[in-house]
């Protein structure tokens, strides 16, 4: 493992939020909850690392998560375990579990920095942990939100930085995954519009929203969105007819969502924006431990009725 690769692990594994880290390093002795981190990963295997990283997608990290409807469930739960890496694609592992399938890659992209001292441009491959989940007729990718800032950076590649020439895109990781999975010949189905069980989140009293785009009419789309800041009041009391127009909508495009309570898995505080017509949801706080996958099958419950 290189030193750059050690560096990342020891930043995705100190996202898993204080207190889990402090559980995960209590009989390492170090000065620093980052020099005990760092002696974990040099501890650990690829295969004890990627259980690590699948504990944080579970009910820890800022992620990016979409949700697909397959036919071929088994045949590509099959393909996975028999495919070699290659386009800058890689397997670390895959952990069937009952009828639960779960694969975790490593999806590398090219990123450029510009080096503080010298202002040299540089570029290096780095490899970002993706989640695989088969479940029925449901396909769940998991890609980790990793917009950390130049002093994180500048850690991870060792050097001091003026800037980053390039940023992570979920969305760009995720179609380098799909693009390597179709090499297996499997049908991957398509994005599962979830907006139905996305009125029942939008309309719970554990849940506030704070904007919402949907389609009108054939031709058309609307946005409604409240003011944020201090004094904010939830959609659905600063714009009731808006609110009532987007829970009337038939496709949901886009909704800003924080929860009040805990509801499906998740605690209160949680904040996510959630795109239900493509399946999409960008978690934007830290879960601290929820039940990620009990809210993931709460939103696909449909989908998994109709498999």
């Amino acid at each position: 493992m290189t030193n750059v690769e050690k560096a990342l692990f020891s930043a995705w594994i100190r996202r898993l939020g204080k207190k889990r880290v402090v559980e995960l390093t209590a009989s390492i002795a170090g000065s620093s909850l980052g020099e005990k981190v760092a002696k974990l990963v040099k501890s650990k295997s690829n295969v004890e690392l990627a259980a690590i990283l699948l504990e944080g997608f579970d009910g820890y990290y800022h992620q990016t998560v979409y949700m697909r409807r397959i036919k071929q469930a088994d045949k590509l739960a099959k393909a996975i375990d028999l495919m070699d890496s290659t386009d800058g694609v890689s397997l670390l592992t895959t952990l069937p579990d009952g009828k639960l399938f779960r694969a975790l890659f490593m999806v590398t992209q090219r990123m450029q920095f510009v080096e503080s001292q010298t202002t040299t441009v540089f570029s290096i491959d780095v490899a970002f942990p993706v989640a695989l989940s088969i479940s029925g007729p449901q396909l769940t990718i998991q890609v980790l939100t990793m917009q950390s800032g130049r002093k994180t950076w500048s850690l991870i590649v060792g050097r001091p930085l003026q800037r980053m020439l390039t940023f992570v895109r979920a969305d760009r990781i995720a179609d380098k995954l799909l693009t390597f999975l179709l090499t297996a010949q499997v049908d991957l189905g398509e994005y599962h519009d979830y907006t139905g069980r996305a009125k029942l989140l939008l309309a719970s009293s554990s849940a506030d929203t704070y904007s919402g785009s949907y389609n009108e009419g054939t031709d058309g789309q609307s946005t409604h969105k409240t003011v944020r800041g201090k004094g904010k009041r939830a959609l659905r009391e600063s714009m009731p007819n808006g609110f009532e127009k987007l829970m009337g909508a038939n496709r949901i495009l886009k909704a800003e969502v924080e929860l009040k309570d805990s509801y499906q898995g998740l605690d209160a505080g949680s904040k996510m924006v959630v795109y239900p017509s493509i399946g999409k949801i960008i978690l934007r706080s830290s879960l601290e431990g929820g039940d990620l996958n009990a809210f993931i099958k709460a939103l696909g419950k449909d989908l998994a009725m109709a498999g």
